[in-house]
């Protein structure tokens, strides 16, 4: 049985960089969530199992007293594998959001609960629908946001979102997949589509 929705929106009002203070669009970090904030345990659904990556911390509150707003974009196929529940998935976030302490940096968590082979136009990236939602909301310009990951996913949604510096971290499916993601920037579509972008290849956060 398939659950009767597919997508979850968090909202921290509370965020001192939730509102642009002089209303004009302003640069984001977009971070993908398994493998880069948290260590991907696959399908994790116990709080229990929650551990933060080197540097995620970090990072994370580094950009926030720079005033920037930080934003969670994760694909969640155990939803549609039925290997948890988005009840699991919101005591997961709040277990992340209590290791990386008060007062919460992190702005927008959006997420989906597809699965392979859904369609193009959806939320589960490689769609850039979830950024580009996320900068509508949040007035992020995107050509002055930058997007970490670890799955070729990612650096494609990045890409199609129109964000141009991205990096790919080793942590997570990182060592896996970072010669497939070499592959594809050094293709000539990428290299036709995409002359302006920067995609770097760093280690961990720390870097």
């Amino acid at each position: 049985m398939r659950p009767d929705f597919t997508h979850i929106v968090n909202l921290f009002y509370e965020n001192k960089q939730f509102i642009s203070t002089n209303n004009m669009s302003r640069g984001a970090i977009f971070l993908d969530r398994d493998g880069v904030i948290i260590k991907d345990v696959n399908y994790i659904r116990n709080p229990d199992d929650v551990e933060l990556e080197t540097g995620a911390k970090d990072l994370i509150r580094y950009f926030y007293e720079k005033g920037i707003p930080i934003v969670v974009v994760t694909n969640q196929s155990g939803i549609y594998r039925n290997f948890f529940s988005w009840e699991d998935y919101i005591k997961v976030t709040n277990k992340i959001i209590s290791l990386i302490g008060e007062p919460n940096p992190i702005t927008a968590i959006y997420s989906n609960g597809l699965g392979p082979g859904s369609p193009k136009f959806t939320w589960r990236k490689p769609s850039p629908e979830m950024i580009l939602n996320a900068s509508f909301s949040l007035k992020i310009d995107l050509e002055k946001s930058l997007l970490i990951g670890d799955r070729l996913t990612d650096i494609k949604s990045g890409l199609k979102a129109g964000i141009k510096n991205i990096f790919h971290v080793e942590t997570g499916h990182g060592k896996i997949e970072k010669k497939e993601v070499f592959s594809f920037i050094n293709e000539k579509n990428y290299k036709n589509q995409y002359l302006d972008h920067n995609v770097k290849f760093v280690k961990n956060l720390n870097e």
